[in-house]
């Protein structure tokens, strides 16, 4: 485990060798949260017998915190390990006495360190907005946010797996990115879908990624409603997860990469 924490360590002090990356991160970060925010407190103002301001903005502000603490919730992950992939770089690292994915990972959360205190602060004026009814909900936040994290790992890995099978694998990623940011509650919540939708939506793994994470850290929901919402997340990381270990050793048998 020592040598994933000092690679961790080691990715997070050299993002910070380059200071200007790390303020047009949070430029553009701030830009796009603050456009979002805008287009919705709009929306309320004309329909505020269906929207809840005050609701609304906690819900963006967590929502985006939930992105940068997950680290996953998106695919940039399985993109990078697809672009090891096409370079033929991928061999470098299956040499080594290592595991692939925890390596690569660990360096990954290294470079994705610098957001956390960016994402704190976003979390904590959320969550001051609008405070979560029992503090009950605060355990079963923090549980809701590691499932989210499982969940989009399985996610990552075999969207990586594809990388192995063709070079254009970045346009299926595009297209799941779309998908995911309409589906996953990431620019619209899910409460606001017409209900036939957001069933059908409730069925995938899409809101795991965003949506239940932060409704739960909200503690808008019931208690039934969250304990649901966990079982489902739960069931979508074990099934990724078990998936993108499949598929992974499944295409590293059939790799035949420089130096293997």
């Amino acid at each position: 485990m020592k040598v994933y924490y000092d690679v961790i360590k080691f990715n997070f002090k050299e993002i910070f060798s380059y200071p200007s990356e790390v303020v047009a991160y949070f430029i553009r970060k701030s830009i796009h949260l603050g456009f979002l925010i805008i287009f919705w407190v709009v929306v309320t103002q004309d329909n505020g017998e269906i929207f809840e301001a005050r609701k609304t903005i906690s819900y963006f502000l967590i929502s985006s915190a939930i992105v940068d603490i997950t680290f996953l919730n998106g695919t940039r992950f399985g993109r990078r390990i697809q672009k090891l992939i096409k370079r033929g770089e991928l061999s470098n690292y299956l040499l080594k006495p290592i595991d692939t994915i925890k390596y690569l990972f660990a360096g990954y959360i290294g470079r994705k360190g610098t957001v956390a205190f960016f994402a704190i602060i976003l979390l904590t004026v959320g969550i001051y907005l609008q405070p979560p009814k029992s503090l009950l909900y605060l355990p079963l936040a923090l549980t809701s946010i590691i499932l989210t994290t499982l969940t989009g790992l399985g996610v990552n890995i075999i969207m990586a797996t594809v990388g192995f099978y063709t070079p254009e694998a970045g346009s299926l990623k595009n297209v799941f990115e779309h998908t995911r940011r309409l589906l996953s509650g990431a620019l619209i919540p899910l409460s606001y879908f017409p209900p036939l939708i957001k069933k059908l939506t409730e069925i995938s793994f899409f809101p795991v990624l965003t949506y239940y994470p932060t409704v739960i850290v909200q503690g808008t929901e019931p208690l039934q409603s969250v304990l649901i919402m966990l079982l489902i997340s739960a069931g979508w990381a074990v099934a990724l997860l078990t998936l993108g270990k499949i598929l992974w050793e499944k295409a590293l048998k059939n790799y035949d990469g420089v130096g293997i």
